[in-house]
């Protein structure tokens, strides 16, 4: 998720969006995992292979002023890998 300003704010997953749900009142903040870690734009392919398979949703991509730029997930990172790009 970002902000109006472009800024990362956080991730939701399916898992806890279900979960959210669920309960008397849902509410879509309450759904955002915490301490998620995010990858700056720089950073090396080769830096992010570990990262990107140990976890289980798209990895954010921000800049140096923390604006969220992308994801990088598990089959665009294999994707990628195997067509050599």
């Amino acid at each position: 998720m970002r902000t109006q300003d472009g800024r990362f704010e956080g991730v939701v997953s399916q898992t806890t969006l279900e979960r959210e749900l669920k309960g008397p009142q849902p509410r879509f903040i309450n759904a955002f995992l915490p301490d998620v870690r995010t990858v700056n734009a720089a950073t090396p392919v080769h830096a992010l292979l570990a990262l990107v398979a140990d976890t289980e949703w798209p990895v954010p991509v921000v800049d140096d002023d923390h604006n969220f730029l992308g994801a990088i997930s598990r089959a665009l990172m294999l994707h990628t890998l195997v067509r050599g790009d």
